[in-house]
């Protein structure tokens, strides 16, 4: 598997398959994960911006729709509502509005993302991703995986003694659990506000980067539901390409849609090592997902 190629050669989407499938089977693939991966079950979850005006309404915070395009935006209310509650009250406040619709049921285990994404961390002969990093608050992937019989060794706090287990996931942005078993695990800080967000953005010793950064640097990464704009993480990837891995390799791939807006982008995503795969829709992602493991069973 040559990751030293210039970045634009990986935009051949028969190179991009390759490349992964290859990663998947090598056990140097680590997925990073997203919104999108909950909001793709249709069944309750609700968006960034819908669970933002579900915490408004419940604090009487002004929700002005013309401006939840902008997460800064969706992040100051956040702010705004965290300062109308007393302490532990907002923890508690969103974990209430994000399962609110929320059952944890066979037909959402039906669900083609899900079962896509279980597919490549499932280890298998032909391999299986090494570790998960989830940005989401739920337990949907951990509910899902725990379903199926695997183990599961959930980080959402540092410093943790990591055990042997079939799927590793880490919960850099917190965990809030739906389910009771993993309630010793629930954080009591949450990245959601627009002050969370800057400290974590700016922190050189915040130990979640410091761990985002060595995975970036040390496996392939693939990056599912996520919008692709998170200034974090472009920070993120912007240090790990210049300063860890010096260019000499790409840092991974993207699942974007096809739009005018991440054409645009594409030349800064490709300095930053990062490989945009477009899609015509969402519904496309699964298919692009299994092919990998598809092809990585036939290497």
């Amino acid at each position: 598997m040559q990751l030293d190629s210039a970045p634009e050669t990986y935009l051949d989407a028969n190179i991009a398959k390759e490349t992964l499938s290859g990663a998947l089977r090598n056990g140097s693939l680590s997925l990073f994960v997203g919104a999108g991966i909950s909001r793709s079950t249709t069944r309750g979850f609700p968006d960034w911006v819908s669970l933002v005006k579900r915490c408004c309404d419940e604090k009487g915070v002004d929700f002005n729709a013309r401006k939840k395009g902008s997460n800064t935006y969706l992040r100051k209310c956040m702010e705004t509502v965290e300062r109308k509650c007393a302490k532990q009250e907002f923890l508690s406040l969103v974990g209430t509005k994000l399962y609110q619709n929320v059952q944890y049921d066979i037909q959402l285990m039906r669900t083609d993302l899900l079962v896509a994404l279980g597919a490549l961390v499932m280890t298998s002969v032909r391999g299986g991703a090494r570790a998960v990093v989830n940005y989401n608050f739920d337990d949907l992937l951990e509910w899902y995986l725990g379903y199926h019989g695997f183990t599961l060794d959930i980080v959402s706090r540092f410093p943790a003694l990591t055990t042997r287990s079939d799927v590793q996931v880490y919960h850099p942005h917190g965990f809030l659990p739906h389910m009771p078993k993993f309630n010793d695990l629930k954080t009591n800080t949450v990245i959601l506000t627009e002050k969370s967000y800057q400290l974590a953005i700016s922190s050189e010793v915040n130990p979640w980067n410091e761990f985002q950064r060595s995975l970036m640097g040390s496996t392939l990464g693939l990056f599912v539901g996520l919008s692709g704009d998170d200034p974090h993480i472009d920070n993120l990837c912007n240090k790990v390409y210049e300063q860890i891995i010096s260019k000499k390799r790409i840092l991974g791939f993207i699942l974007l849609l096809d739009t005018p807006t991440n054409r645009q982008d594409e030349q800064h995503r490709l300095a930053r090592g990062l490989i945009p795969m477009y899609i015509q829709k969402y519904a496309d992602l699964p298919t692009v997902m299994l092919n990998i493991c598809q092809l990585a069973a036939e290497l």
